[in-house]
C-alpha cells in the first residue's frame, strides 16, 4: 500500500466520508482558482484522516475524476479496497469509486 501506511485510515465509512468533504472541498476551490496550465498540486482525497499527500493532475483530469460524486483521485498506493474500487491509474494518481456506505455519503454531500 505504499504511502497509505504513513497515514492513518479512517475507522469506519461515515469517517472516511467527512475526511473526504474536507479535501474535495479545498480542490473544487483550488479547480475554480487556477486556470489550466498543466500539471497542478491536489490534496489526495484517500480515506486515510491527515493526509495531505500532494497528487499532480491537470485540471481537465482532476475535472473528470469528480465528474461523479462517487470518485475520487488519489496518490498511488492510497486505494482502500475495502470501501473503493479502482477506476483508473497512472504513475501520478488513481481515480476511485467509493462503493457501499461511502459511496452513498459522498453522493449525500453532492446533493
Amino acid at each position: 500500500m505504499g504511502d497509505l501506511h504513513r497515514c492513518q485510515l479512517a475507522g469506519d465509512p461515515a469517517e472516511a466520508g467527512s475526511r473526504l468533504s474536507g479535501s474535495s472541498s479545498w480542490n473544487s476551490s483550488l479547480e475554480k482558482r487556477e486556470p489550466d496550465r498543466g500539471l497542478i498540486g491536489f490534496v489526495c482525497e484517500c480515506a486515510a484522516v491527515g493526509c495531505t499527500t500532494r497528487v499532480e493532475a491537470t485540471l481537465a483530469e482532476y475535472q473528470i475524476a469528480r465528474a461523479q460524486p462517487t470518485r475520487f483521485l488519489v496518490a498511488p498506493g492510497h486505494m482502500d479496497p475495502d470501501y473503493e474500487r479502482v477506476v483508473t491509474t497512472n504513475e501520478r494518481f488513481a481515480i476511485v469509486e467509493k462503493l457501499g456506505v461511502a459511496g452513498e455519503l459522498a453522493t449525500d454531500e453532492a446533493d
